[in-house]
């Protein structure tokens, strides 16, 4: 038993294997057309134009690129038996990037919290395609988005990297760096006796045991409370001078806050250098001895309270629950007495 199976062939036909093609200004590339249902295709022959050869010009399959734009060729041939067949090419040309360049310097500072746009240049400027692909070395420490926008979001260092979109394989990438510390505080003026404040944001692990405060000149002292990433400082004259107040992170040796520091009037810290002693009631009235443990003089001290036990003797204490109050009383009265001798009220 034998079968004997015919098949039609398909029609006679030129075309190329892509639509269109991309290429760079005075760059050549070899295109080829396929004949399909064509017998000695091998020898067949071609006449290739272009729609327009101020974008791009053909010859022998061989297109250059001219000038950025858009244009067709064509290619056409003729079957031994005089049927024609064609085929058409887009050819897309496109002036490709040549530098590209990040402009931001190395190691800029970014606070966490805030946002930095990436400058960059790229030449030349009729580039057709001057988009770029963005990437961040470590998204937990900066984010970056398509437009080359940075988020700081931890302290630490990170790598930002841009790439070209137009098939010309440029690169660019700059270092950044999240520091652990953030003050807007330029200076401080000491110039009221109770002193000055300011605050820093600290953004690391342990404030406690990584950061450092020095005081630079005698003059004053100072107190800091912290309150989640907030540092707040509170600055007390002894004497008029000029220093600074740095702080340091030693797990970051990067971040430094420096603030200098200016007072024009001596103030007194409360409960630091000012000390009552022998207090007693005479003739129903209180006297006492203010004790300066300082090195100016002191020109007014305010006593909040001067409660009184059980057996009426005087008690000083800075909060109406301490230990031993006796009878405890609301803080009501308040003295103003001189300094360094005995006083009355």
């Amino acid at each position: 038993f034998a079968c004997v199976c015919a098949f039609a062939e398909g029609e006679p036909a030129l075309r190329f294997e892509s639509d269109e093609i991309s290429m760079a200004v005075k760059k050549t590339k070899k295109v080829s057309p396929l004949a399909e249902n064509v017998e000695n295709a091998k020898t067949l022959k071609y006449t290739w134009v272009s729609a327009d050869e101020q974008i791009a010009t053909v010859q022998n399959g061989t297109v250059k690129g001219i000038a950025p734009g858009e244009t067709t060729v064509t290619c056409t041939t003729e079957l031994p038996e005089g049927k024609q067949l064609s085929a058409s090419l887009k050819v897309r040309v496109v002036e490709p990037v040549k530098t590209l360049k990040i402009e931001t310097k190395t190691n800029t500072p970014v606070n966490v919290g805030e946002k930095l746009a990436i400058e960059y240049t790229i030449q030349p400027e009729n580039a057709t395609d001057k988009s770029l692909t963005w990437e961040s070395s470590d998204p937990a420490i900066a984010t970056v988005d398509n437009a080359g926008v940075v988020t700081a979001v931890v302290p630490g260092k990170v790598t930002i990297s841009a790439a070209t979109n137009d098939g010309s394989k440029k690169q660019a990438k700059v270092g950044l760096y999240i520091p652990s510390l953030r003050c807007e505080t330029s200076e401080i003026t000491v110039d009221k006796p109770e002193g000055a404040t300011f605050t820093l944001d600290y953004y690391g692990d342990d404030w406690d045991n990584n950061v450092t405060v020095k005081a630079d000149g005698n003059f004053y002292e100072y107190t800091a409370e912290r309150d989640g990433n907030k540092v707040s400082f509170w600055i007390s004259a002894r004497s008029a001078g000029k220093g600074k107040l740095t702080v340091k992170d030693k797990k970051d040796p990067q971040a430094t806050v420096t603030v200098p520091v200016t007072a024009t009037e001596s103030g007194i810290a409360l409960g630091s250098i000012v000390t009552i002693e022998d207090a007693q009631i005479k003739n129903g009235k209180h006297e006492y001895t203010v004790k300066n443990n300082g090195s100016q003089p002191v020109k007014l001290v305010w006593l909040i309270c001067i409660p009184r036990d059980k057996d009426g003797n005087i008690q000083f204490m800075t909060e109406p629950s301490a230990a031993g109050a006796g009878d405890e009383r609301i803080f009501s009265d308040i003295y103003m007495v001189g300094s360094g001798k005995k006083v009355k009220d």
